[in-house]
């Protein structure tokens, strides 16, 4: 066998040999959400985008906050589950508009004030970093929102 042709047979082999094993490996890795956050059937497991732990209603136990995603609506939903009671469940929810999440902040620990949420979602190429806060009811309300591209975290720090 020539040289060149050598390269040409083992190159495409090196990469996939390389690569796939790493996907793999980070597939795996991905933490599930924890069991109490499945419980509380926001979603199928599957659809979670994200989960955080975070203190935005100011009790003394950690809330949950995921993000599933809803391809019917071609929405994002943001749920808070309260683990106080039993079986969890979600206490506060609100849909916004996006395909794909870019991050999530939550309270206090993220630099925002703590009964504030922020999510930066991308819908057909366009960027929008929505500030939600836990208020009275069902709903996050819709507090501020910003619309750019590559959108920091700190859009809505204090």
């Amino acid at each position: 066998m020539r040289a060149y042709e050598q390269v040409f047979v083992s190159g495409p082999r090196c990469i996939f040999a390389d690569v796939i094993p790493v996907l793999l490996a980070l597939a795996f890795l991905s933490p599930p959400p924890p069991a109490w956050i499945q419980r509380a059937n926001v979603a199928p497991t599957s659809a979670i985008v994200t989960f955080r732990l975070a203190d935005v209603l100011g009790t003394p136990v950690v809330e949950g906050i995921t993000v599933d995603r809803d391809k019917i609506d071609g929405t994002m939903n943001v749920s808070v589950i309260d683990s106080r009671f039993d079986p969890p469940r979600v206490v506060r929810q609100r849909s916004l508009k996006g395909q794909q999440l870019r991050w999530l902040l939550a309270g206090k620990r993220d630099g925002l004030y703590r009964n504030d949420i922020a999510v930066d979602l991308e819908d057909k190429g366009k960027e929008t970093a929505y500030l939600l806060r836990v208020g009275r009811g069902f709903q996050l309300q819709l507090v501020r929102t910003v619309r750019g591209r590559s959108l920091s975290p700190r859009t809505f720090s204090r």
